[in-house]
C-alpha cells in the first residue's frame, strides 16, 4: 500500500509541471542556447515548414517553388518569385575584381616587323615570339569555385607614338602565364598620336582553385627611332598618366547549383 501511494504522489506532483507551457530557449547539441530553438547542427525535415501559425491554426506550408522571405520579427513568409524557366540553369556574378595603373611599357623601335608581325597561339607563354611587357599594376590572382564557369575580362588602355608616324604592338590577357586572349593595335600619326584599345574576352572553364591574371604588351612593327608607349604617356605634351592609365576588371560567373 505504502509503494502506491508514493506512486500516486509523484503523479500528482509532475502533473502541474507539464502542464503548463514551458518559457526559456531550448539547445539541441548546444548547451547554451541563443534562440528560443537553438540547433547546432543538420535540421531534416521530411514534412512541411509551416509560417505564420497561430494557437488556432497551423499556418502556412507555402507552395511548389516558394522561398521564405524575412519580413522583419514574427513575420516571415512564403514568397513566389516566379523566376523564369531556365533561370537555375544559368550562370551568376560570385566575384567581382577591379584593378588600375598608371605606369605601363614603352617601346623603342627594333624595325624587326617581318619577325614580330606574326600569329598568336593560344596558351603560348609570354617569351613567344619575344619577351612581353607585363602592366604589373594590374595584375590579380582570382577564384574559380565552381566547374563550368565563365570569366569576364574587360582591359581599356592606351598608346601613343613618339618620334615617327606610326607603330603596332599586341596586347594579350595571360591567365596562369599563359596567353587567353590578345587583340593588335596600331597607332597612326606624328608624335603624340595615340589610340585607345579595349578589349572584351570571354574565358570559359577555368578550372577550379585560383589563378593569376596578367597583362602584357608585345612589340609588332616599330620603326627604328619610333618609340610607342602602352598605359603611360610618352608625349606629355598632349597626355598625363591619369589619360593614359590602364584599366581592367575580372568578373567571375559561376553556376547556382
Amino acid at each position: 500500500m505504502k509503494n502506491c501511494i508514493n506512486i500516486v504522489s509523484i503523479l500528482l506532483i509532475s502533473v502541474p509541471f507539464f502542464a503548463g507551457a514551458q518559457t526559456g530557449n531550448v539547445g539541441i547539441a548546444t548547451t547554451k542556447p541563443n534562440t528560443t530553438l537553438d540547433v547546432n547542427g543538420t535540421i531534416n525535415v521530411k514534412n512541411e515548414i509551416n509560417l505564420g501559425g497561430t494557437d488556432q491554426n497551423a499556418g502556412n506550408p507555402g507552395k511548389l517553388g516558394d522561398l521564405i522571405t524575412a519580413n522583419g520579427n514574427n513575420n516571415p513568409e512564403w514568397k513566389n518569385f516566379d523566376l523564369p524557366a531556365g533561370y537555375g540553369s544559368g550562370l551568376i556574378l560570385t566575384a567581382t575584381y577591379l584593378m588600375s595603373a598608371e605606369t605601363g611599357v614603352q617601346f623603342n623601335g627594333a624595325g624587326q616587323g617581318a619577325t614580330l608581325s606574326v600569329p598568336y597561339n593560344e596558351d603560348q607563354d609570354m617569351t613567344t615570339p619575344t619577351t612581353w611587357k607585363e602592366i604589373t599594376g594590374v595584375a590579380q590572382t582570382f577564384t574559380i569555385t565552381k566547374g563550368g564557369s565563365s570569366t569576364n575580362i574587360i582591359v581599356q588602355t592606351l598608346a601613343q607614338v613618339s618620334g615617327g608616324i606610326r607603330g603596332s604592338f599586341g596586347l594579350g590577357i595571360f591567365i596562369d602565364g599563359k596567353l587567353k586572349f590578345v587583340r593588335a593595335g596600331i597607332v597612326i600619326g606624328g608624335t603624340g598620336s595615340y589610340k585607345t584599345l579595349n578589349i572584351n574576352a570571354s574565358i570559359p572553364g577555368l578550372s577550379i582553385g585560383t589563378h593569376t591574371f596578367k597583362l602584357a604588351a608585345i612589340e609588332r612593327s616599330i620603326p627604328v627611332g619610333t618609340t610607342i608607349s602602352v598605359g603611360e604617356p610618352i608625349a606629355p605634351a598632349n597626355l598625363n598618366n591619369k589619360m593614359s592609365a590602364t584599366s581592367a576588371s575580372i568578373k567571375v560567373f559561376e553556376p547556382m547549383n
